[in-house]
């Protein structure tokens, strides 16, 4: 079998090494070149022709973004960013995704060599998970935000629309969520693998796509239309019924498949309150998150929706999902939300 073959951009020799080592104690993998800044980065691809990128963001000269929008323009391949916590690098985290790179994954805050060791596992299973990537499914969507009004009727098939994502789900969700009409009828219940210290930034970042309103879910807040609510990722987001409200509830319950936020956990708590009454998807994502909460909204008489093998950058959860039985239509990222729509007819 043909190793997977990698090349690291990053300015600090120390962490290129650190990361370099880590790659390779995987039989699989194979570092095929290293770069200190962007413009060597580009180079180092157009010579070596690896299957995956890696990259810092910050470094000085030419940094990471020049290296993914160079790389996208000249040799189109799956990228994974390497980046540094805090709110300083959330929105560049998102204009690199933006430009073109799958994932990201957040340096631990301890410095050094043992900070990143820390995330040995997590870095190996994202590089093969994205290395499966079609270089179109990599490419972020621009599509234009929704400004035109729906025609809904007064009694609704369904009270709320459910999202899961994990790997590439940033993206995935932009182009959802930009072509939802400023009038979609139902609050949006959202769970998307991320770190904590980037759920603020990116829930403000998918407020300025939408005219529907996005924020970071709080406890004890009354569910309500025209509104997003995004799972914090300090904790398990879930909707509970209370006094006829549905409202959210945090948790720090252990899930097996991923934790703060679980997508099941928002997703069997979806089933519980809503049953027959919920539309709900499940988008791009390394893993089985969430496959067992669309089983359980489908055998609740809910309508449950995969984004098609075809459009994701990694066809995980999506395929768990199907695999349990726990979707009802599997359907193309460009189309999901216009198929949504049309669901409340």
């Amino acid at each position: 079998m043909e190793r997977i073959r990698i090349v690291v951009i990053e300015d600090s020799a120390l962490m290129r090494l650190v990361v370099s080592d880590i790659l390779k104690s995987d039989p699989e993998l194979e570092v095929v070149g290293m770069a200190g800044n962007g413009k060597d980065g580009v180079e180092m691809v157009e010579k070596t022709r690896p299957h995956v990128v890696i990259t810092d963001l910050m470094m000085p000269e030419y940094d990471g973004l020049y290296a993914i929008r160079n790389i996208m323009r000249k040799n189109p391949m799956p990228i994974m960013v390497l980046s540094g916590a805090g709110d300083e690098s959330s929105q560049v985290v998102f204009e690199a995704m933006q430009a073109g790179a799958c994932d990201f994954l957040e340096k631990p805050q301890q410095k050094g060599a043992g900070g990143v060791r820390g995330v040995d596992k997590e870095l190996i299973a994202m590089v093969k998970a994205i290395s499966k990537t079609k270089v179109n499914a990599a490419k972020v969507l621009t599509t234009n935000q929704n400004t035109q009004l729906h025609s809904f009727g007064t009694s609704l098939p369904y009270d709320v629309f459910a999202i899961g994502a994990s790997t590439g789900g940033p993206g995935a969700i932009e182009e959802v969520v930009r072509k939802l009409p400023g009038n979609f009828p139902v609050p949006v219940v959202l769970a998307q693998h991320m770190p904590a210290s980037f759920i603020t930034s990116f829930a403000a970042r998918i407020n300025t796509l939408t005219p529907l309103n996005v924020k970071v879910a709080e406890e004890g807040e009354t569910l309500r239309p025209g509104n997003i609510y995004i799972a914090p990722g300090t904790a398990n987001m879930e909707v509970q019924k209370v006094a006829g409200k549905v409202i959210v509830t945090l948790n720090n319950r252990t899930y097996t498949d991923f934790n703060n936020p679980s997508v099941n956990c928002l997703f069997e708590s979806v089933a519980n309150v809503y049953k027959n009454k919920s539309i709900s998807v499940i988008l791009t994502g390394m893993g089985k998150d969430g496959a067992r909460g669309m089983k359980m909204m489908k055998d609740a008489g809910g309508y449950t929706i995969a984004q098609d093998k075809n459009s994701c950058v990694v066809y995980g959860m999506p395929a768990a999902a199907v695999e349990m039985g726990g979707v009802t239509q599997s359907v193309r990222l460009v189309d999901i939300s216009s198929f949504v729509v049309s669901c409340f007819a």
